[in-house]
């Protein structure tokens, strides 16, 4: 995704209350299991009890300064209806 693009998805999310978030969330996860595992998944490895506080303890997450690194080959795959 071009940086221009995620600039203007970030100035959208500001202007968003954490409570339309965390809905938004919960609807995702009730349509989608995948959505629904990762974020049970990171509520409890980072022992969480909200998706928000979940999404505060994993932003400094990044492969920034890193993902350049990464030499070996890597084989990306995904199903048709996945």
């Amino acid at each position: 995704m071009g940086e221009a693009y995620m600039e203007e998805e970030q100035k959208n999310v500001q202007n968003v209350s954490r409570e339309e978030i965390e809905e938004k969330v919960k609807e995702l996860m009730q349509e989608d299991t995948g959505v629904r595992w990762a974020i049970e998944n990171g509520k409890f490895t980072f022992r969480t009890n909200s998706i928000l506080e979940l999404i505060e303890k994993t932003e400094p997450y990044t492969l920034e300064g890193v993902a350049n690194q990464i030499i070996c080959p890597t084989l990306v795959c995904e199903a048709e209806t996945d």
